[in-house]
């Protein structure tokens, strides 16, 4: 119990030693993370586009569901 006493008053006074250094390895992390999700995002934008075309040139050749053939 007295162990976690010790680390926590550690803690308090490396703090403001360790805090300069942490930070801007926090906000890169932060800026790396938030390139992933815009990289993401196109990628689903991207995704959805091809799904979309898809739809459309199915729909536009007569496979949609529920339609019956045309007599001859």
């Amino acid at each position: 119990m007295w162990k976690k006493g010790i680390y926590f008053l550690g803690g308090i006074v490396a703090a403001p030693f360790i805090k300069p250094i942490l930070r801007p390895v926090a906000r890169e992390a932060v800026r790396a993370g938030m390139a992933v999700g815009g990289y993401l995002n196109r990628l689903a934008e991207e995704a959805k586009e091809e799904v979309d075309d898809l739809r459309a040139e199915a729909r536009s050749t007569g496979g949609g569901r529920g339609r019956k053939a045309e007599p001859k």
